[in-house]
């Protein structure tokens, strides 16, 4: 992963404590693995597989704030959480072709 000046390393410790903050307190007995990290990206599995809107997106969000017992840990909605791990994307740019130019068959 490329570090690109202060901006970079302020991104790179926002990852290493969402990836170290438990969702709930591990005195509570509960499993450790379900870290702020590990959360959102399920919850972004789930919003792709599902071809969830933004809009119903950040009302799950909202309600998963009010359930937890520590409301910061859970983003507050789909900004935040794409904020969160954008370190972790390869930076891909997306290319579209004019369909005057390769006309598809079907």
């Amino acid at each position: 992963m490329l570090i690109q000046g202060a901006r970079g390393a302020e991104n790179l410790e926002r990852v290493k404590r969402a990836s170290k903050a438990n969702l709930y307190g591990v005195e509570n007995g509960s499993r450790t693995h379900w870290t702020t990290l590990h959360f959102v990206l399920e919850l972004l599995i789930l919003k792709a597989k599902y071809h969830c809107s933004n809009c119903s997106f950040n009302d799950l969000l909202r309600l998963m704030g009010w359930l937890f017992p520590n409301p910061d840990s859970v983003p507050t909605n789909t900004y935040a959480t794409k904020k969160l791990i954008s370190p972790l994307t390869m930076g891909v740019v997306k290319y579209s072709m004019p369909k005057t130019l390769y006309p598809l068959p079907w």
